[in-house]
């Protein structure tokens, strides 16, 4: 290998592993957008952690599956077992949360919820984010898709689905607040009847 092609290598080799530790991070964890023509010394140094690691445990296993597996898998695993580690309570309460909005926070658990979305006009719109609902996340413009829309009373109280209704896409301009509420498909289905 000439002198060119060694140093392509050794950025190849340090590069790769902290390109797909960021790429994976940002999927797994709402992020900004990152431009690696300015921030590819991040990603480098992801990589010589992970070659660090990787040529520390080389012995381990056969040469090959090792490399592999330090420089591919362990990068594109990281991600989740760092957010694994952030989600017991005693490591939690002594750091800043990676989640960037509380929006995010909020939706990232996809957990179903009865929402009543009050709207800056005073209107409010109640409906179920459920499986099927979507949220934006950081860093694109929020906005929510509730995939079925309820009656209100008065008093904010669920009546019945809207029916043929399939959902509602709202932007969080037009959004005063957000409430929630438990749901099981047993208060939907006793709702509806």
């Amino acid at each position: 290998m000439d002198l060119t092609a060694n140093k392509l290598f050794f950025f190849v080799l340090l590069f790769l592993p902290g390109f797909i530790f960021i790429k994976t991070y940002s999927q797994v964890v709402a992020n900004k957008n990152h431009d690696f023509s300015k921030e590819w010394y991040e990603a480098v140094a992801w990589g010589c952690i992970f070659f660090g690691v990787t040529y520390m445990t080389h012995w381990l296993l056969p040469f090959d599956f090792i490399w592999i597996l330090g420089i591919v898998v362990l990068p594109a695993l990281m991600p989740f077992a760092i957010m694994k580690l952030l989600s017991y309570p005693c490591i939690a309460s002594r750091i800043i949360s990676p989640v960037p909005t509380s929006w995010d926070y909020v939706f990232s658990g996809r957990k179903p919820y009865w929402v009543i979305l009050h709207l800056k006009d005073g209107r409010s719109i109640g409906g179920v984010y459920g499986e099927n609902s979507f949220t934006s996340s950081f860093p694109n413009p929020q906005d929510i898709y509730i995939e079925e829309v309820w009656k209100l009373d008065e008093n904010n109280t669920f009546v019945k689905q809207i029916e043929k209704s399939n959902g509602l896409l709202i932007k969080i301009d037009e959004i005063a607040s957000i409430e929630f509420f438990e749901y099981s498909q047993e208060d939907s289905n006793e709702q509806n009847t």
